[in-house]
């Protein structure tokens, strides 16, 4: 069943993800996922913070008994401390809390978004540097290497892994 909601979630991908100043719609596609994902009870217990009481405070977010930690640390401590098994290498992209009380952890060896510059309003204008920006939240261990303009204000950014050289 949890694998519908996160099917769902990277098909549909409408999602609001940023800080309120940068609130968007951005479809989001992985290329060979895996995911992990936890109870926020556990996560807040791998993150050494009280795990009595738990919520969920935005999609970046929990809330570990009022010590508020960001779901990308939550992965990346995972990874430091080798709590994610069979990932064959494949690069970090986001931590995601879903409404259901559960922490996920999304990796890939590549990612695209596509979303319209009309949801960025006064972000900026330059759409490569609003690609890097994105990249932080979205594909955060991948590298720009295409941007893509639509028709109108369509954009799409590809992300692959960097170079191993």
């Amino acid at each position: 069943m949890p694998y519908l909601f996160l099917g769902v979630f990277l098909f549909w991908g409408g999602i609001s993800f940023f800080p309120s100043s940068l609130f968007a719609k951005v479809k989001f596609e992985i290329h060979d996922p895996k995911s992990v994902q936890k109870s926020l009870k556990q996560a807040c217990k791998l993150m050494k913070k009280n795990n009595l009481i738990t919520k969920r405070e935005s999609m970046a977010f929990f809330d570990c008994m009022g010590e508020k930690v960001s779901a990308r640390s939550f992965c990346l401590e995972m990874m430091r401390l080798k709590k994610i098994p069979n990932l064959r290498k494949r690069p970090f992209l986001r931590g995601v809390v879903y409404k259901e009380g559960k922490a996920l952890c999304q990796f890939g060896r590549s990612a695209i978004l596509s979303f319209s510059l009309k949801d960025f309003k006064k972000e900026t204008k330059d759409s490569i540097k609003l690609c890097e920006k994105l990249r932080k939240h979205y594909a955060f261990n991948l590298q720009a290497f295409h941007f893509y303009k639509g028709k109108g204000t369509k954009r799409s950014c590809y992300y692959s892994e960097r170079d191993k050289t």
